[in-house]
This record gives structure tokens, sequence and C-alpha cells, in this order.
């Protein structure tokens, strides 16, 4: 693998074309079902703001986790591209007399995001305006080479973060562009070193439908005073009785070579958890894993074992996410 990559990410602007599923929400009712099935408050959210939000089932568990951006007539809902389908069959199961809309628009809406030090001034030298002043997942519009772009703040990593949403034609424009500037394009290995540093879990990876947003890191896109959702009523039984069984951790392994997927988290003689996911990182020296652990086994600094196929490793956990 080329570190040198990694290390430009933490020094310069890096571009990733991320796999991207994207669902526009239309029609006189869009908000209040939306609200309706969805963790976050959509209702009070203003044009040109975002949010992330979850879609979970009645059991609490997570159907889909997404980046949801409001528009003066519309939504545009921006989640991993393999969930795009269950996510679009979920919100129509949904819809009895309401006056709502769901196309996907995957294959016209593209996506690049442009991270580091100096991405906020790369974006501003391209499109003007003052992309400092956008807060979290805020968003704003330019017209480049007379194609509509949409500019959203991100947070998915430890530094500043800017997805480009526009037309295929126009992000592949875009793209030749930074090329040619010498920003570069980096590959699925580096942004998966970035987002298990930043503790960003990844659908069917670090999350799925079996675990419920206590477990997975996301209670921050849960609004506990919003009222009646989707889910709602073991989620928020979970968090009034403490009840969370499982929750994500980052472990480190004093090793260079990773561990398998779904590798076993041992403490002692008791199996505590599994590996979801894991990537050398240059600057730690070792490599960094996100683990899916119980909850009651959970300790800052405990020293665990993981277990491979072929392989026992010596780990440590580092945070709880």
């Amino acid at each position: 693998m080329d570190f040198e990559l990694y290390y430009q990410a933490k020094r310069t602007c890096v571009i990733w074309l991320p796999e991207l599923g994207c669902l526009k929400i239309e029609g006189a009712d869009h908000l209040d079902l939306l609200h309706r099935i969805t963790t976050n408050d959509v209702r009070n959210l203003q044009s040109g703001n975002g949010q992330v939000t979850l879609f979970c089932s009645e059991l609490g568990r997570i159907v889909a986790r997404a980046i949801l951006l409001r528009f003066d007539s519309y939504v545009l809902l921006v989640t991993e591209l393999s969930m795009v389908s269950e996510l679009a069959a979920w919100i129509e199961k949904f819809i009895f007399i309401e006056e709502v809309r769901v196309e996907d628009v995957t294959a016209s809406t593209k996506g690049l995001t442009l991270i580091g030090p100096e991405a906020a001034n790369s974006v501003t030298d391209r499109f003007g305006g003052d992309i400092s002043l956008l807060c979290d997942w805020q968003h704003i519009h330019f017209f480049h080479n007379d194609a509509a772009v949409f500019v959203v703040r991100t947070v998915e990593f430890d530094m500043d973060g800017f997805l480009i949403l526009s037309s295929k034609e126009a992000i592949a424009e875009l793209q030749e562009e930074l090329d040619v500037e010498g920003i570069p394009n980096i590959d699925k290995d580096i942004y998966n070193i970035l987002r298990i540093e930043s503790g960003w879990p990844y659908a069917d990876i670090d999350y799925s439908n079996n675990y419920n947003p206590h477990e997975t890191a996301m209670l921050p896109y849960v609004d506990f005073k919003k009222g009646c959702y989707i889910g709602q009523e073991v989620i928020a039984r979970l968090d009034t009785y403490e009840k969370v069984k499982n929750c994500l951790v980052r472990i480190s392994i004093d090793d260079t070579k990773q561990p398998d997927p779904e590798s076993i988290v041992v403490f002692g003689n008791e199996r505590i958890g599994t590996v979801t996911s894991s990537a050398y990182s240059p600057d730690s020296e070792k490599v960094l894993a996100l683990a899916l652990l119980r909850k009651k086994a959970v300790e800052i600094g405990k020293q665990v074992t993981v277990q491979s196929e072929n392989n026992t490793f010596t780990a440590h956990i580092e945070a709880e996410l």
C-alpha cells in the first residue's frame, strides 16, 4: 500500500469518489412521513441544512443510516450504495394515503469528497462563497461549468471534509481538474484507515440490522425529545433501563498484520465480541480495528486477545465510540 497518500491526506486536500446511493423524496407529505419514520427531527430542519438520521425497524434495529439534506420542495437522502434499494422499499412500506414520491436518483447523482486541512480553501477557490461558515451537514448550491453543484460540510473524519454532489459528467470533469492540480485521489484502503482512526462505522461491515443505535455509536443521530418514530419505544427503553448489550469500540493490535473480518475477541477464556474492520495505521504504527463487544466487558485500556483463523493477536481497548 502507498502510505504517501495517507500522509498527503493528513496535510493537504485529498479526494475520494465514494459509492453513493441517493434517494429524492418529495410530495406534500414527505416531511411528515420522514419525521414519523426516522430517529432525528426532520420537520424543524430548514432548507439548506442537513443531518444524519437513522431508519430503524419496530425492534429498534438499524435499517439504514443516511445523510438527509433539506431543500425547498424535497429531501435528498445520501446513503451507502448497498443500502439504497432496501431504504427505498422501507420508506415506501409506510406510504398509504400520503402524497409522497420516492425516486432513486443514484444513476444521475454522483459525488466526491474533499478532505484535509486545505479542503475548505480548495472548495472556496473553485466555487466561491465562504465555505468556512457552513455548519456540520449544511449545504450550499453553486454552478460550475454550467452544472448545478451542491457542497455539503461533512464530519466523517477528524478533519475538514466536503461532499460535492452533481451529475456524473460534472463530477468526472471536477475530478480531472483536481488531478491536474495534483490533488491525489485516495483509494478505498486509505479511506478505510481514515474512517477507522476517526471511528466512522460502515454499513454491512461495522453495523447491520442486527444491531440498534446504542450498540453502534449512533446515538448522536437519535433525537430523544422528538416523540414517536418507528423503533422509538425500544430505543428509549434501552436508554432508560440501561439494557444495552453491546457497544462499538476501537482496539489497537500490537502487530502489522490485520486480523480476519469477524475474528473473535476474547478476555480470559470468555468470548466477548468480534472484530468488524481493521487497518494498519502508519501514525500509530499498529493495526487499529473496530469491534463489537459486550458492553459489560468494555474497559478502556483492557488487554484482550483477538483470535483469527491462523493468528492470535494481543490487543487493547482504546475507546468506546
